[in-house]
């Protein structure tokens, strides 16, 4: 992979602050996102990922044309076509240098922020969607928000934390740094998504960016006599907005420290969001199950769960139960209390 180190990451409170109101846990359910801001100035290791592309998409367009070459007639035409650079794509004809550059700018951002992932393998423009109104893209990312959040936010509110939730002056922190109204808006749509693992699939989510390849700041500079001048200096960004709900991870029978320290070991290796994927599939047959338990039990789940949870022989390596397990046991504690009941019952004389 291509180091991107010099594709600057430009750290704000004011964002962390809007990435902050991105991520929520609720009910089961897990949004994880970030609102990261980038200069995106060509140079350095960016001029290699640029160089890369323009090489890349040459040599993709002359291979396509020679299979072309090899078609019947009735084929090779519409082939030629979709394989022609100067076709329109979500960036304009990719024969044009600025377009490209455009392009490049997205992955170099995508590389930077995803490390684990190099975006330059597999060069697809058209998993990005050109978004025309910056009030579609606005009404989009909030809905997906608020829905998450069950409703509107009004301004000012909380989490539990000390954290702003997301309300409308995030998006005014956002335009102070981009000039929304002056960016071009992409959003990053592939047909195979590239964040899933085996377990993980998304509930839904989203990647926006707002680029300003126009944007200009004053700047103070000496004239070299002594003087300082100002003068408008190019100030090119890429604010870089994702999202991804996924179900929230579950961990039953996780109550004692020798399971701590096991965790806290496989994070130390593989990180907590790889942890939280590797036990997904079995989580999600014990929260179903859960909640069917407290269905019949109500308020005495809990002294059930207690009962064979603190049974050595009765639950597997990990801690708890899994799905149909859990709904066995769930029906051998009401039998055994339905019977104990009866033991120390009055006999009731006719």
């Amino acid at each position: 992979m291509l180091d991107v180190d010099n594709m600057k990451y430009i750290p704000l409170r004011s964002f962390e602050d809007v990435s902050a109101a991105l991520n929520l846990e609720k009910h089961g359910f897990l949004m994880e996102g970030s609102c990261d801001l980038y200069s995106v100035k060509c140079v350095g290791d960016e001029k290699k990922l640029y160089k890369k592309i323009h090489e890349d998409l040459n040599a993709q367009h002359q291979r396509n044309i020679k299979e072309a070459a090899g078609m019947p007639k009735e084929f090779s035409s519409s082939f030629r076509e979709s394989a022609n650079l100067s076709r329109a794509s979500p960036f304009g004809s990719l024969t044009n240098s600025g377009n490209r550059r455009k392009y490049a700018h997205l992955i170099a951002v995508l590389n930077a922020t995803h490390s684990d992932h190099d975006f330059s393998n597999v060069l697809r423009p058209d998993d990005f969607v050109r978004i025309r109104s910056l009030d579609d893209a606005v009404t989009d990312i909030d809905h997906k928000i608020y829905d998450a959040n069950s409703s509107k936010i009004p301004s000012g509110s909380q989490t539990p934390g000390g954290s702003a939730l997301w309300n409308p002056k995030m998006w005014n922190t956002i335009d102070d740094e981009m000039d929304l109204r002056d960016c071009e808006i992409y959003q990053y749509k592939p047909l195979d998504d590239p964040f899933a693992e085996d377990g993980d699939s998304a509930f839904w989510d989203m990647h926006y960016f707002f680029l300003n390849v126009n944007r200009k700041s004053l700047q103070r500079r000496s004239d070299g006599k002594g003087k300082v001048v100002l003068r408008y200096v190019n100030n090119s960004r890429c604010c870089y907005l994702y999202l991804r709900a996924t179900r929230q991870p579950v961990y039953y029978g996780w109550n004692n420290a020798a399971a701590d320290e096991e965790y806290e070991e496989e994070v130390g290796k593989a990180g907590v969001h790889n942890v939280k994927r590797r036990h997904s599939v079995r989580e999600s047959a014990d929260f179903s199950a859960s909640k069917r338990a407290r269905y019949w039990f109500g308020d005495q789940v809990g002294d059930v769960e207690d009962y064979f949870y603190h049974k050595p022989d009765d639950h597997d390596d990990e801690g708890g139960f899994e799905g149909d397990d859990y709904d066995l046991c769930m029906l051998e504690a009401m039998r055994r209390g339905r019977d104990s009941n009866s033991a120390h019952s009055p006999e009731v004389v006719g």
